[in-house]
């Protein structure tokens, strides 16, 4: 499924879901053969913002609800790099992008 394809990676927060998160999701989808969407985790958003509104476990059961992302994870840093190079290396690619959209 990776070799020789482009993984992507986006995450976010995404929550209260709305018509740009869905936006972002689909331009990268767009950008490569698999998308990979991190939903940062209560515990990490609340160490640099107040509490999300939406529960962790339903915000990334919205995303994996989505036709547009390959797989759906947890995020537990904000070090978008480290979990690209953990994903690509372990899934025999070279070829990777993040993307946030602010």
């Amino acid at each position: 499924m990776y070799n020789n394809k482009i993984v992507v990676y986006t995450s976010g927060t995404f929550d209260m879901f709305y018509s740009n998160h869905l936006r972002m999701i689909k331009y990268a989808r767009g950008l490569g053969d698999t998308l990979i969407a991190g939903v940062s985790t209560d515990e990490l958003i609340c160490s640099y913002k107040n509490p999300p509104i939406i529960p962790f476990e339903e915000r990334l059961s919205i995303l994996e609800a989505l036709k547009y992302p390959d797989i759906v994870i947890p995020q537990y840093s904000l070090n978008h790099t480290e979990i690209v190079k953990e994903y690509v290396s372990r899934k025999n690619t070279n070829k990777c992008c993040c993307v946030r959209i602010y």
